[in-house]
């Protein structure tokens, strides 16, 4: 056992722990009974959806063809089912709000589309309520986006059948096919605040994706309502989702939202008995790299992944259109929950409470397997200090490994073989782990006690866990779930040991003891896995700002949350077998960073990410006086491509291979040589990431034809006048103000625009968010006029628009004051994208792009307004 024990238990560990996370089930054939999910049916749809090419908000694949594709397929089943009362409508909404996502803007939406299908209930009028589906099925710039979220649309439209071939449920059902996710949630946040269904509504199933293909993630919970999580629990066929990725995700470490915070968010706000709308959101994460690409497509998508996640979501939707819960959820509407899965076999739940009674109880038995083993102050410290150095001491290593490879410029060498990366810094922890260990044995061997020295270094590693489990539940942080099982089940175990007085130099010491070790290092591989699937290929699109050797850092951490209880097993070996264990890793793992730096970072499959814009910049100067017109002047003009990178590399290997990428001819008609400083203010960007982004490529190159075409001319008027404002203290003298209203006026055929404020000028009021909604009988004022989320990295206000049609004005106003006397220049920024068509000069820019390279092409135009 002290020889081949612990690697073999480790192993089994590893295999089962990998061979669950890819097992998915055999696909349902096409002549399933209608009222089960069949992968086969839903996948025709799939392939119907992605036919229709890229659909972004405002084109014609997502507002017509997608829409009539099912609209089509609904009537179908109303005829088909004429006594189910099925109702749809295709609704168009406009509005305006603003979130903290990427440090903050303002979202404005019109004539954004909703496919909404209502199923209703047979539960009396009083107690009759709603549960929400919600998928989306516009898409990201230059994807088909298979997998996020045309997938889930396709399952979507399989259940849909599936529900009404089933028994009538007790509470209705509605099915919001969503048509402006991508555009930062907009047809949700229009669904939950304006629409007429949504009063009733007590519980949401958001589906999502950012990956193709695996099994599907339960996100995030709740918030409250406990009876959600139990009941996926108790009703899904392939349970999957820990505590760990509601934490992380919530915590905003990975940066990213769903339509789920909306509905969460403002749901609680339109719907006036009730606090927030809780739910459960369901999302794929496996191959990341295909996000937001032109690899996601259906061939990406693999077998078995649509029946995994169909059969999950009409499990758990028939069981919440069912519940009471939905009436009346009890004590479980304020009431949290921890919950994790084992394989995918099942899944734990509990509460809060039932956690601290836990903790408690694996506390207490450490402290009495201490007092039973007569284990000694000295040697436990002793113990603990090494244990802590074993557990922590391979993250600083991997945080200083982190930083040399960084600045050696051999970063993300792992990319494209994330494999690789796993092993690297799995490998790297447990050879530094088992290093401070074998140096530090002698310290445990010359402790005064009569224990041996694994004993006292179990006890050592079980402090630092007590002590880990402690920080979580003064934090009441869910995720310390983690930390229990390792404290409570292996000293379970030793409990065992004791009673029975095993040898621990015997298999059956060993037995006992890997038995209380199984279940927390698999449910510990299972969150690194998930963990290891968000972050190691989020790292090819968060900028310039996180260093990817970072996710090594934390691989480092997850690998010895698996091993930093069974390596204190190492003690049982004879000193030169520690010393070669020891030495022959070391080997293994330079060999294996050695193999990784000969790596190239990108291939086809895990393309380097970059964003090229052709674009023209104008820059306009305003005269405003009082009583006197308003007279505006063109100083200067120029027109190029913008091209930046997503990841922290930036324009390398790019750069350094591009003399090769173009033609000759190429390269002198571009003039390759500019490199420039990006600005929120200075260039047209789709969304505000500046602050993830360090430098790129402006390239002089012809005027695009969006800037030909003039079809982005804003029209500019103004109104001044001066007011004086009391003081709040009677003591002070009134103070005269200047007010200076400017009226805009787009008239353009652009879908996406975007307008960015300098907030140095006074900024007081804007005319975004009011606006008139009608909701049956009554039109009201909604949501009023929606405050300026303010930017502090460029001191700006960042306003995005999206439009479901073409030819809509857009018209708004802005309101800056200054006192009397103090001069004010106005300054801003308008966008208009073209995210429809490439320019020729464009495409033939990036003919000569190597496979290695993705890239979201498009024209912008970019105007900016100085008003003095």
């Amino acid at each position: 056992p002290e020889l081949f024990g612990i690697p073999c238990l480790l192993l089994a560990v590893l295999a089962s722990g990998i061979f669950f996370d890819i097992k998915l089930p055999t696909p349902r054939p096409a002549d399933s009974p209608p009222n089960i999910y069949s992968e086969v049916r839903a996948f025709e749809h799939l392939k119907t959806l992605v036919q229709f090419g890229v659909r972004t908000v405002g084109s014609h694949a997502n507002e017509h063809d997608t829409v009539q594709f099912l609209t089509q397929h609904v009537e179908r089943l109303k005829r088909q089912f004429p006594d189910r009362g099925v109702e749809f409508e295709v609704h168009h909404l406009s509005g305006a709000f603003s979130t903290y996502f990427l440090e903050g803007f303002t979202n404005v939406y019109d004539n954004v589309t909703n496919f909404i299908v209502l199923v209703p209930g047979n539960a009396p009028d009083e107690e009759q309520r709603t549960v929400l589906v919600n998928a989306h099925f516009d898409s990201a710039l230059g994807t088909v986006a298979a997998s996020d979220d045309a997938v889930m649309i396709a399952s979507m439209v399989e259940i849909l059948q599936n529900i009404l071939t089933s028994p009538v449920a007790k509470h209705t059902i509605v099915f919001n096919f969503n048509g402006a996710e991508e555009t930062n949630w907009m047809a949700a946040h229009g669904f939950i605040t304006q629409h007429r269904w949504r009063h009733k509504i007590r519980a949401m199933i958001n589906l999502e994706g950012a990956g193709a293909g695996g099994r599907e993630l339960a996100l995030q919970t709740g918030p409250g309502h406990s009876w959600i999580s139990q009941m996926y629990a108790d009703t899904v066929p392939y349970p999957h989702g820990t505590s760990v990725a509601q934490d992380i995700f919530q915590s905003g470490v990975a940066p990213g939202e769903t339509d789920f915070q909306v509905y969460r968010g403002y749901g609680g706000a339109s719907i006036n008995d009730i606090d927030l709308v809780p739910g459960i959101d369901l999302v794929s994460v496996s191959q990341g790299q295909v996000y937001h690409t032109h690899l996601d497509d259906i061939n990406h998508i693999e077998p078995g992944a649509m029946q995994h996640t169909g059969e999950n979501i009409l499990a758990i939707l028939l069981a919440m259109s069912n519940s009471s819960m939905l009436v009346e959820p009890g004590t479980t509407k304020e009431e949290d929950v921890v919950y994790f899965d084992l394989l995918g076999l099942f899944m734990v739940v509990y509460s809060r409470f039932t956690a601290l009674v836990l903790n408690l109880v694996g506390l207490t038995l450490l402290f009495i397997l201490i007092r039973l083993l007569e284990l000694e102050l000295g040697p436990l410290v002793t113990a603990a200090r090494i244990g802590l150095f074993s557990m922590f001491g391979p993250v600083v290593f991997s945080i200083i490994w982190g930083v040399l490879i960084t600045v050696s410029g051999l970063s993300l060498r792992w990319y494209s073989h994330p494999i690789i990366a796993h092993l690297d810094y799995g490998m790297l922890s447990i050879v530094v782990a088992l290093a401070v260990r074998h140096w530090n044995h002698d310290k445990l061997v010359l402790a005064h006690s009569h224990t041996d020295a694994e004993t006292k270094s179990f006890f050592g590693i079980q402090i630092v866990w007590a002590g880990i489990l402690l920080l979580f539940m003064i934090g009441g942080i869910a995720s310390g779930f983690i930390a229990t099982l390792w404290v409570l089940l292996p000293l379970i175990s030793r409990l065992f040991i004791w009673i029975f007085r095993l040898d621990s130099s015997g298999w059956a010491f060993f037995v006992v003891h890997a038995a209380g070790m199984v279940i927390p290092a698999i449910v510990s591989l299972e969150v690194s896995l998930d963990v290891g699937k968000c972050f190691f290929y989020l790292m090819g699109r968060v900028g310039q700002i996180v260093p990817p050797e970072l996710g090594g850092v934390l691989f480092t951490f997850l690998t010895q949350l698996v091993v930093a209880v069974p390596l204190t097993y190492i003690h049982n070996l004879s000193a030169s077998h520690r010393s070669l264990t020891v030495k022959t890793l070391s080997v293994l793992t330079c060999v294996l960073f050695a193999f990784t730096f000969l790596q190239f970072p990108f291939d086809n499959e895990h393309p380097k990410r970059m964003n090229l814009q052709h674009i023209e910049r104008v820059w306009n100067k305003c005269q405003v006086r009082e009583d006197s017109p308003m007279t505006c002047g063109v100083e200067k003009t120029d027109s190029g491509i913008w091209m930046h990178a997503y990841d922290y590399l930036d324009m390398q290997p790019f750069i350094d291979k591009h003399i090769g990428i173009f033609t000759e001819e190429t390269s002198k008609k571009f003039e390759i040589t500019s490199k420039t400083k990006v600005s929120l203010l200075s260039l047209p960007w789709y969304f505000p990431i500046d602050y993830g982004m360090n430098c790129g490529w402006y390239i002089p190159a012809p005027v695009p034809p969006i800037a030909r075409d003039r079809t982005f001319q804003p029209q500019v008027k103004h109104e001044t006048r001066t007011f004086t404002r009391k003081p709040e203290n009677p003591e002070e003298k009134p103070q005269q103000f200047h007010r200076r209203k400017l009226y805009f006026q787009i008239d353009s055929n652009l879908t996406h625009v975007a307008v960015v404020i300098s907030a140095k000028e006074g900024l007081v009021d804007w005319s975004f968010g009011r606006i008139a909604v009608e909701d049956g009988e009554h039109v009201t004022e909604f949501p009023g006029p929606v405050k300026p989320m303010y930017r502090k990295l460029c001191d700006c206000y960042f306003v995005f628009r999206a439009t479901g049609g073409r030819e809509i004005p857009w018209n708004f106003w802005l309101t800056f004051e200054r006192p009397q006397g103090v001069n004010q220049t106005v300054s801003l920024a308008m966008f208009g994208h073209n995210v429809e068509e490439m320019s020729d000069d464009l495409r033939e820019f990036q003919k000569d792009f190597p496979d290695w390279v993705t890239t979201v092409s498009f024209q912008s135009m970019w105007n900016w307004y100085q008003f003095e």
